[in-house]
Formats: structure tokens, sequence, C-alpha cells
């Protein structure tokens, strides 16, 4: 088996980062992680400057592939739709919305998550991220 080939960013790479945004939850999450270090932040709340850490993004896209390979794409989709609500409580019938699946699929997913210690069940038809 062939070593895959490894890509090296250096001061003469040209990088291009186009305009986004992410939650207040989302930054942490990266933060926490080592991806992304805020430098300075603009007036009106934006990024002004920020270093994004290569090699920990690399390790992020290796675990972001590792979970797919061991959670079912519906599953995703719900740890999707809990990332990226405001609340951390859904009902079955906001994440069936949210991820334009069937009920009765995200029934079987939340079901499964809660087994694997990802989600809480409130009560019935309710979930929470922790």
């Amino acid at each position: 088996m062939s070593q895959p080939k490894e890509y090296t960013i250096s001061d003469k790479t040209e990088l291009e980062i186009g305009e986004g945004s992410f939650t207040a939850q989302e930054k942490n999450a990266l933060q926490s992680v080592g991806v992304l270090s805020v430098k300075s932040y603009s007036s009106s709340g934006g990024v002004n400057k920020a270093y994004i850490d290569i090699e920990a993004l690399a390790r992020m896209a290796f675990e972001h592939d590792l979970l797919r390979s061991v959670a079912s794409r519906v599953e995703i989709d719900i740890l999707e739709a809990f990332r990226r609500s405001d609340e951390n409580t859904l009902t079955t019938s906001e994440i069936a919305s949210m991820t334009e699946r069937p009920k009765s699929s995200i029934s079987r997913a939340l079901s499964q998550l809660v087994e694997k210690n990802k989600l809480t069940k409130v009560q019935a038809g309710v979930y929470r991220h922790p």
C-alpha cells in the first residue's frame, strides 16, 4: 500500500478565504480543537485577523471521515441539525423538517444516538444535545 502524498502549505502558498460566518458555539468548538485562533475583531463584531492551524484542520478532517464511517448519514444529519440550531432541545418533527428526512428515519436514528450517549431523550419526541 502506498503512502498518501503529503502537501505542505508555506509562506509561498496563496490562500483565498471566502466570506462566511459561524456561531459563537462553532467558534468555541474550532478554538477548543486548536483549529482557530482569533487575533483581532472589528468594531462590528467581525473577525479582522485569525490564525488557522493546518495540522489541526487536517486532524479534524480525519476525525470527520472517521465519524462518517461509524455513524449513519441520518445520525450525522441530526447532529448537524443540533449544531446549526440556536436551541439544544429539538422535537422529532423539528429535526425531520430541518433535515428533510421522514420522521420514521429520524426516530430510529434518534434512538441510536441516545444509546450512543450523543443525545438525551427529554420526553417522548423531544431530544437534547448536551
